[in-house]
């Protein structure tokens, strides 16, 4: 059974028993501190101990939020050239943060608290055993609910938290949010969690031609070619069924080349997301093709995905 992020809510606790349960993989109840480990899934959960106070030397990774960031190490015999941290580099697969503050209170096993998806790796290219990436949470917003909103504001200790090496800071510090202050009108607050989203721009002037129908759920995708020479970026309330439209297209079977679904985006309606579309192909496409879903070449993933999310965070407040 294909792990779906439909079935979690951010801000509700879960067990790895009751993951398991909720996702059909019994395996998931025996993972430790890391991933779930598993080739036939496109999300993948991380479990995150955040104080890592009474745990081992060897184990202690430093892994927190910062500016709207996520900090993490991967396991500590990782390097560069290992599976997962390829595919975790690359965005082959999305991780599922599921994170608590410590592993037990009282001699009571602690929760995880799912804290979304995260987009958007930057891996520090000097880093091996553990390999140090930052990601973006990007379902976390000004009204993250308690409990989770303490683990959002959970820091380390300077001494644990360490110094990022320069050539990785210098390409963390345009990703982090500034602490300037937006309407939170869902909390009757300006506070920011974590700093807030630096939105960006609003869409251009270029305007395209789309039909769109009311549903409940509207996303922005991202497809990525198997060769990873190209992308498709687009809007649907069914992105799965859009993938599936263009692989028969380029017959996989004869071209040896077939799109895979890299990232998608809820927004809040059909409008948002043509909006959203419109801005990311009028920064990126050299020319507009009558379809939804341009073919993008040789553009960088995380990029888009930040993109994205920028112009439709922004949105939310125009």
């Amino acid at each position: 059974m294909k792990i779906a992020t439909s079935v979690l809510n951010v801000g509700d606790g879960y067990s790895k028993a009751e993951l398991a349960e909720l996702f059909d993989e019994p395996k998931l109840a025996n993972v430790r501190e890391g991933w779930f480990q598993s080739d036939e899934q496109d999300f993948i959960p991380f479990f995150v101990t955040l104080n890592k106070e009474k745990a081992d030397p060897s184990v202690a990774y430093n892994d927190y939020f910062e500016d709207g960031l996520f900090f993490w190490e991967s396991q500590g015999l990782n390097t560069l050239e290992s599976k997962w941290v390829k595919k975790f580099s690359a965005a082959e697969v999305t991780p599922l943060l599921f994170v608590r503050e410590v592993a037990k209170v009282k001699n009571k096993t602690q929760k995880y608290i799912y804290a979304g998806r995260l987009v958007a790796p930057l891996v520090d290219e000097t880093s091996s055993k553990p390999v140090k990436f930052t990601y973006l949470p990007t379902d976390l917003h000004s009204d993250v609910p308690e409990p989770l909103r303490s683990l959002v504001e959970w820091a380390p200790g300077q001494e644990r938290r360490g110094e990022l090496n320069a050539d990785f800071a210098a390409k963390v510090e345009p990703k982090r949010k500034k602490r300037s202050k937006q309407p939170n009108t869902a909390a009757g607050t300006d506070d920011v969690v974590g700093g807030g989203y630096q939105p960006g721009p609003t869409p251009g002037e270029r305007e395209y031609t789309v039909s769109a129908k009311d549903h409940e759920d509207w996303y922005v995708y991202v497809l990525l070619l198997s060769n990873n020479k190209a992308a498709k970026v687009g809007f649907s309330h069914e992105p799965k069924s859009r993938l599936k439209e263009y692989n028969h297209a380029i017959l996989p079977e004869i071209t040896g080349l077939s799109w895979r679904l890299a990232f998608t985006h809820r927004v809040q309606n059909a409008e948002t997301a043509k909006r959203v579309e419109q801005y990311v192909l009028a920064k990126h496409a050299a020319s507009q093709l009558q379809s939804n879903g341009e073919v993008l070449q040789n553009v960088d993933i995380t990029e888009l995905q930040l993109g994205i999310i920028g112009c439709a965070e922004a949105l939310k407040f125009n």
